[in-house]
């Protein structure tokens, strides 16, 4: 009799006071969203100066020597691409020059915008900045491309609004930096000029 009831007794207390332990069991994976740039600029020029200069050259214009190209609107080697255009086209497009050594002005003359750098000893040499076809304003966007225009002294600009024309998705930039051989003088001091251009989309985040 008594081992009948012990057992009984026993899954009774277990029943009533379970002492089990319970634990969950889980998985996890990490996940990331990258979202990416919409727009990207690119400036790349085809040479970094103007190459050797002689001095049978001064005070004679030239624009096929000394041609320093940006972009000739073809190559499309500085350009703006983008996966939106209708979100970027109407942007305001700037060009901006400066220069540690030198004083900068633009200056419009003979339909071409000019970049004077002169300095302290009255050295002035001016530069044409021009499109592939060297006797406009540069440009920007397929086709025929929109104009920049002088927004002031040190900046070429194209106004927001203007609509850029795209290519599957690339807008490229027509510009020319042709030395103007005519603005040197024998009495100019040898030295060398530098200068930096910042091709810019303004506005854009």
């Amino acid at each position: 009799m008594i081992r009948i009831i012990l057992p009984l007794l026993l899954m009774l207390i277990f029943i009533l006071s379970p002492k089990q332990c319970f634990a969950d069991i889980a998985d996890n994976e990490s996940f990331s969203l990258t979202i990416p740039h919409t727009t990207s600029l690119q400036l790349v020029s085809d040479k970094t100066d103007f190459g050797t200069i002689q001095s049978n050259e001064y005070g004679i214009s030239n624009k096929s020597a000394h041609v320093i190209t940006l972009g000739d609107g073809t190559n499309n080697n500085s350009h703006i691409r983008t996966n939106n255009p209708q979100a970027v086209a109407n942007k305001q497009f700037k060009l901006t020059f400066s220069s540690d050594s030198m004083d900068i002005n633009i200056i419009s003359e003979d339909n071409i915008a000019k970049l004077l750098l002169s300095d302290e000893n009255q050295t002035e040499v001016g530069i044409n900045l021009t499109d592939y076809n060297q006797s406009e304003f540069p440009k920007l966007g397929a086709g025929q491309g929109t104009q920049f225009t002088i927004q002031d002294s040190k900046n070429l600009a194209i106004p927001a609004s203007s609509n850029i024309a795209f290519d599957d998705q690339i807008a490229a930039l027509s510009l020319k930096m042709d030395l103007d051989e005519s603005t040197l003088d024998i009495n100019d001091i040898p030295q060398t000029i530098n200068f930096n251009v910042v091709f810019s989309i303004v506005g854009l985040n």
